[in-house]
């Protein structure tokens, strides 16, 4: 159902695949993730949209050559490929990193820009401890021991009351992240301990947002969604009950109910 392709650019290469005809929906994955973390959720979309799905350099089979991968560079690597296909203006629905990298190409780039969904992300920059957290993370990469983060930040990331039943989607998202090379691990990395705060893109939007969370969510507590709702009352927004951080897994059917009322309102 997808095609895969792939572009050069100055930094190394994109790689990304197209499934489906209709209006173009960009789906931008997460932290020691690839595109193909979407799985079945995207072929679902395939059925009324042209899905276009893009590896972050540095992941999956995009090669970056720079040390650091700024949101900004990485937004560059999305209008690229867009570029290409001949797309004038996307949908862009990002996961967790994937929403970082889907505001800086709202600040940048907004002509091309039909909507947008931070789906378990934030507009916020990284707290203090966040950073601080994040250089923790490089050490371990750069002493050889991805596969001890990948063992406790993957099952972190699903609802702890659920995990035994998301076996397989565990496991599959462990693998996806172990074969996430060191350097792209290490660049999005810095780049998301120095992105910055970006709620005033999100509150300046004139296209239509949805802010997806999971009430079960470690990393972005139901607290803090709700006080992103307050503070974005423009955005229309759902709550995944029984999801924590990775809604399209957890829940894909309702996570599919939830984006696909948001496009028929994107593209009415």
């Amino acid at each position: 159902m997808f095609k895969n392709q792939s572009l050069q650019w100055p930094n190394g290469s994109i790689a990304y695949k197209v499934g489906g005809a209709g209006h173009p929906v960009v789906l931008l994955h997460g932290y020691l993730e690839s595109s193909d973390i979407w799985g079945d959720f995207a072929i679902s979309l395939c059925e009324k949209y042209k899905v276009i799905c893009i590896d972050t350099p540095g992941h999956g089979l995009s090669h970056f050559t720079g040390d650091e991968l700024t949101m900004e560079l990485a937004a560059e690597a999305v209008l690229l490929v867009l570029d290409k296909l001949g797309v004038t203006a996307a949908t862009m629905v990002g996961h967790s990193m994937g929403g970082y990298i889907a505001l800086a190409f709202a600040e940048l780039f907004s002509d091309s820009l039909a909507g947008i969904c931070l789906f378990h992300s934030t507009p916020n920059a990284d707290t203090e401890e966040k950073r601080k957290n994040r250089f923790r993370e490089i050490d371990l990469v750069l002493r050889g021991k991805l596969e001890l983060i990948v063992t406790n930040s993957i099952p972190s990331a699903f609802a702890a009351s659920e995990l035994s039943s998301m076996a397989n989607e565990v496991e599959h998202a462990k693998r996806i992240a172990l074969a996430t090379p060191s350097k792209g691990v290490v660049a999005g990395l810095k780049g998301m301990a120095s992105r910055k705060d970006r709620n005033d893109v999100l509150a300046g939007l004139s296209v239509p947002s949805l802010l997806i969370f999971g009430a079960m969510d470690s990393y972005i507590p139901s607290s803090a969604a709700m006080m992103l709702k307050e503070k974005h009352h423009q955005c229309n927004m759902v709550m995944l009950s029984n999801s924590g951080h990775m809604g399209f897994l957890e829940q894909p059917n309702q996570a599919a109910i939830a984006i696909a009322s948001f496009l028929g309102e994107v593209f009415m």
